[in-house]
């Protein structure tokens, strides 16, 4: 996640850093990140109480959680270490009324 919510740019430059200092298991293991469609995120240092903490977790991991968030994924499914629930999403993969129906579909 560290890399999808920074500049484009600083992202491609990381990527291929890490390439570098990490051969091909690292080529491996990016390859199985980036083929996903779906990510599912534990947060288990989250334990929102308000809409408002949930809503902020959920949007962008709040200041802890951050580098749980992959923004480059269409979806991703969010649930905190207290059971609250939901999902962000990057829809120019997609239209946004699919992944409306996902989600009504799952709660």
């Amino acid at each position: 996640g560290y890399l999808t919510s920074d500049d484009r740019d600083i992202c491609a430059a990381a990527r291929e850093e890490l390439l570098r200092v990490g051969g091909s298991k690292m080529q491996e293991a990016l390859d199985v990140l980036e083929s996903g469609a779906v990510l599912i995120c534990l947060d288990e240092n989250e334990s929102p109480v308000s809409k408002k903490q949930t809503s902020e977790i959920l949007w962008t991991g709040n200041s802890t959680s951050g580098h749980n968030r992959w923004f480059d994924k269409s979806i991703q499914l969010i649930c905190t270490n207290n059971g609250k629930a939901g999902m962000n999403g990057e829809h120019s993969m997609m239209d946004g009324m699919p992944v409306v129906g996902f989600c009504d579909y799952i709660t």
